[in-house]
């Protein structure tokens, strides 16, 4: 009742007025197909589609304005792979070879603000004409959407019985991550 802005628990007292709304559907699917051409070695290929639904979320910190809304994450995968066996079934090797393409992608993101008064403004602007002790920082968590990301990589992982007690296993995978469109 007295104007002031209270702390609980490390972050600002949640108040009316900071809320969000968003919704959304989707259908997926996964089609497979696998390949036994004999008891000693199997492939497989698939493509599947996927999604995260929308979403908003309010942040405690941020005040009215500070609801992000984000648009459902959707996801394509590519995939093939081998299963092989050798020496009377007692060494295996299995790769697969993959590619995510995601649209949307829903990306956790914090940024610090300064608190000046009930207003918030973003600490890099902040700082461009004030002085930085003036800044009572404030986080802001908040979800976004990358426009464009996709994965790719190989995963190789093989074992071998080297006696009835003592197995050798080794694995590989290289995987390359990136964010192709995201402001």
């Amino acid at each position: 009742g007295d104007g002031e802005v209270r702390q609980t628990g490390g972050r600002w007292e949640q108040l009316l007025g900071r809320y969000g709304k968003n919704s959304g559907d989707d259908f997926s699917y996964r089609v497979a197909l696998n390949w036994n051409p004999n008891d000693s070695f199997s492939a497989y290929a698939s493509v599947a589609k996927g999604y995260k639904p929308a979403g908003a979320r309010g942040n405690p910190d941020g005040g009215f304005a500070n609801v992000s809304l984000y648009k459902k994450e959707k996801l394509m995968n590519y995939e093939v792979g081998f299963n092989a066996y050798f020496m009377d079934r007692r060494a295996r090797l299995s790769g697969a070879v993959f590619y995510m393409d995601w649209t949307d992608m829903q990306v956790e993101v914090r940024q610090s603000f300064c608190r000046v008064g009930s207003e918030l403004i973003a600490q890099e602007i902040f700082e461009q004409t004030n002085d930085p002790l003036d800044c009572e920082i404030t986080p802001v968590d908040r979800t976004e959407n990358a426009e464009k990301a996709t994965s790719k990589g190989i995963e190789l992982s093989g074992d071998i019985l080297l006696t009835d007690q003592l197995q050798f296993s080794a694995s590989l995978g290289i995987l390359d991550a990136e964010f192709k469109r995201y402001i």
